[in-house]
């Protein structure tokens, strides 16, 4: 029979071929080489149960370090995707892990700063390096993932609108543009001040390359490491350095993909329809969006009872 160990050397293979993104490549990997080799690599596939499966997740989320309910879920949704492919290679007829019994997600709400909170977070990144500063501002305006911002160039900037095409990645060693999450291409307006501050900061860009005398043109990333914007900046070293802004204002628990959260819930709070909000934060469909930011409808669901009872107080 097949071993644990030569079904998931296939499953990587063929993840590999089929295109899948260098970040899921490595989380698939990494969960793999740390957890599934060491549990089951010398089982054969005939031999596992759901039974089985049930007691190892029950043992990780009882013992004296429970492993997280969400960590349990996504070392399960890869071992089920090799198990799923073992069975259109025929190679076991039934997927058992489709039958485990799986702990609840925890449903913790996205942590959402205040607009108060990110405008400290701007100024306190400014003062740490203005490409931090801008960076953290743009995300918050515009709802962009961070590894989107990071593939943007200055040919991607066009008077009024950011034409997001991809996303920079930092695995390992490995650095690259990868294509959305959604894998589509999307058109974010920007506006008013936001035009003012990319301006300013395109002209600081061409004078800080031009001090060094390296050509600066429209193929350069508006967020580099380097003066010559040849390369996107690290994403993992903005992460670093926005969490060390956040933690020295007592706001341990908001990360850059916080910035995200509160320009949705600023989209959703202030009425814009989830469509247009979804088509703007690159959603898949805008269901997803709302459920992700369903607090946001319960406050502007509040919002429209006071705007209610205003107006009962003005009739009585």
């Amino acid at each position: 029979g097949v071993t644990f160990a030569q079904l998931f050397e296939e499953f990587l293979t063929l993840s590999e071929a089929r295109g899948r993104s260098p970040t899921t490549l490595h989380s698939y990997r990494t969960v793999i080489a740390g957890f599934w080799l060491p549990e089951l690599g010398s089982m054969h596939l005939s031999e596992l149960t759901a039974h089985t499966l049930d007691t190892l997740y029950a043992g990780m989320l009882t013992r004296q370090n429970p492993v997280a309910p969400s960590t349990v879920r996504k070392y399960h949704a890869i071992l089920s995707a090799a198990l799923s492919q073992a069975v259109k290679w025929q190679w076991i007829s039934t997927n058992p892990a489709r039958l485990a019994t799986l702990p609840a997600s925890e449903h913790i709400g996205p942590v959402t700063p205040t607009p108060q909170q990110v405008r400290a977070l701007i100024s306190a990144c400014m003062s740490e390096s203005e490409v931090l500063g801008v960076f953290v501002l743009v995300a918050a305006v515009t709802g962009c993932r961070r590894g989107e911002l990071a593939a943007l160039r200055w040919c991607d900037y066009e008077g009024q609108a950011l034409h997001v095409k991809g996303s920079a990645y930092n695995v390992g060693r490995l650095k690259g543009i990868k294509s959305t999450k959604t894998g589509r291409q999307r058109r974010v307006a920007v506006l008013g001040s936001l035009v003012e501050t990319l301006a300013g900061w395109k002209t600081r860009c061409e004078a800080r390359a031009s001090d060094v005398g390296v050509p600066y043109g429209p193929e350069c990333f508006i967020f580099s490491a380097g003066p010559d914007g040849l390369s996107p900046i690290n994403i993992n070293t903005v992460s670093s350095s926005f969490r060390r802004v956040a933690t020295s204002l007592d706001l341990p628990s908001v990360h850059v993909h916080s910035l995200r959260h509160f320009a949705a819930t600023e989209l959703i709070s202030s009425g814009v329809d989830p469509r247009t909000a979804a088509s703007r934060l690159g959603h898949a469909n805008p269901s997803m969006t709302l459920r992700i930011y369903a607090h946001a409808t319960s406050e502007s669901e509040l919002r429209a009872a006071e705007v209610a009872a205003t107006v009962l107080d003005d009739l009585a």
